[in-house]
Parts: C-alpha cells; sequence; structure tokens
C-alpha cells in the first residue's frame, strides 16, 4: 500500500533527523535551505535496520513519500524539481551510482531482459539491458 509505504519512509526520516541532527520539527516546518542539507545527508548515510543498502528505487521512492507530504503540508517547493534541493538530488545521484557500482538495482530474474524507466520530458525512454549492462536511451515524437 502506498500510504503505508509513506508512512514508513517519513518515520525513517524523521526518526534519522532526531537521532542524528536533534531536530523535532515536521519536515514542512524546515526551511528549504536546512531540508535540503538534513535529506542530502540523509540519502548518502541511510541504510536499513540490517546494515543492508536500500535498492537505488527505495530511495527514489521515499524521495517521493517525502515530496507528497510536503506538498499535502503547502510546503513552498518540490525535492523532486525545486532549485533548493538541488544538492538533495545530486546526493542521490552519486548514492545511485555508488548502489548500480555495487550491483544494486538490477533485476537479473525478470522475464524481459529489456527494461523501460520513463524520463523526464515527452516520451524519452530509457531502455537498460540486463545481459549486456547498457543503458540506450530513445526519444520518441
Amino acid at each position: 500500500n502506498t500510504k503505508l509505504a509513506g508512512q514508513r519512509d517519513l518515520k525513517k526520516i524523521c526518526g534519522w533527523l532526531k537521532e542524528f541532527k536533534k531536530e523535532e520539527r515536521p519536515l514542512y516546518q524546515i526551511p528549504p535551505h536546512e531540508l535540503n542539507d538534513y535529506l542530502s545527508q540523509f540519502f548518502i548515510n541511510v541504510s536499513k535496520a540490517n546494515g543492508e543498502n536500500y535498492q537505488p528505487g527505495s530511495l527514489d521512492t521515499m524521495k517521493f513519500s517525502i515530496d507528497r507530504y510536503l506538498k499535502d503540508n503547502g510546503y513552498q517547493t518540490s525535492v523532486s524539481e525545486g532549485q533548493e534541493f538541488r544538492l538533495t538530488r545530486k546526493a542521490l545521484k552519486a548514492k545511485f551510482q555508488d548502489l548500480f557500482s555495487a550491483g544494486f538495482g538490477r533485476k537479473p530474474n525478470a522475464s524481459n531482459h529489456s527494461h523501460r524507466k520513463k524520463k523526464r520530458g515527452y516520451g524519452s525512454v530509457v531502455l537498460y539491458d540486463v545481459r549486456t549492462q547498457k543503458q540506450q536511451s530513445l526519444h520518441c515524437g
């Protein structure tokens, strides 16, 4: 369930903020420049309770959960698109690169060896071939 996953994600980030940053305010009350700093550190350092890394898709889902929560609470900008959160997106990108290099994010048991992932922009699609481990961009229209 998306709502439950979002609540779990928010519990994780709020718990991290309380433990490591001594931050008690709700996320929507933290100014963007501070929240950007916190989130960039969170995404670089977050791991599962057993110490294992999250899959890249799970981190992306956490980002969207935070975005949804902030939007629902009238926050002035978006983590996914706002200029104020460039550092957070840059940290996530670096984390994704590290995870992909370590073999995370691949789906070797999928029945189809090409996975489609929608990118920004109209009709832009990336194909990822698990066998060759290469990406191929396609732009339609």
